[in-house]
């Protein structure tokens, strides 16, 4: 594996976007994990390791899938800030994204998304709160997995986060380089001193 360099003549928004595209594509990729960062209805920090599910430049979304119910769900609809921690081992580049999350459930958003991402409905098939009684099935395999399905669309969630800004670090051995996006600004790259 080659070094990671020091990135200096660069278009930095096009790189954070493109790199955060590339991971939500790509089931393989690691930078995929990232870190949701929530605050609690009683106001403590949670965080949490998720799978980043899609990102866009243009509308300066990026989105995750999760249970209806689920602590992140209970959190974000108390309060809507959330921060992502992202990072790139390869380039030795962290991207911390700030912002304001949304949940989407029995939506026209959730309803792409699901019907979109089989890898993610067959988790949130696994993982439905509520099992299947444990008789026997009286209908055929088929009708069971359409049961199981509905059942997994009832307790799927997308959260979606408005990212505001996004502050860029790549941080190497010998050197570091530091720059915040903002979306009002049109994603320009402001640098920061180090």
């Amino acid at each position: 594996m080659d070094k990671p360099v020091l990135h200096h003549a660069i278009d930095i928004p096009r790189l954070a976007w493109e790199r955060l595209r590339r991971a939500a594509d790509d089931p393989a990729d690691l930078v995929r994990l990232v870190t949701l960062a929530t605050v609690t209805p009683e106001g403590l920090p949670a965080a949490r390791l998720m799978v980043l599910r899609g990102a866009d430049r243009t509308t300066g979304r990026i989105w995750f899938h999760t249970r209806a119910k689920s602590a992140k769900t209970v959190d974000i609809a108390a309060l809507p800030a959330c921060c992502v921690v992202v990072y790139d081992p390869a380039e030795m580049v962290q991207l911390r994204l700030v912002g304001r999350g949304s949940l989407h459930t029995l939506d026209d958003l959730a309803r792409g998304h699901f019907e979109h991402g089989a890898l993610a409905r067959e988790r949130m098939m696994e993982v439905v709160a509520a099992p299947l009684p444990d008789l026997l099935w009286p209908g055929s395999a088929e009708e069971l997995r359409h049961a199981v399905k509905r059942q997994a669309w009832q307790h799927f969630t997308v959260v979606e986060m408005v990212v505001e800004s996004i502050e860029w670090l790549q941080a190497l051995p010998d050197a570091r380089r530091r720059a915040v996006l903002r979306a009002e600004e049109g994603w320009r790259a402001e640098e920061l001193p180090d």
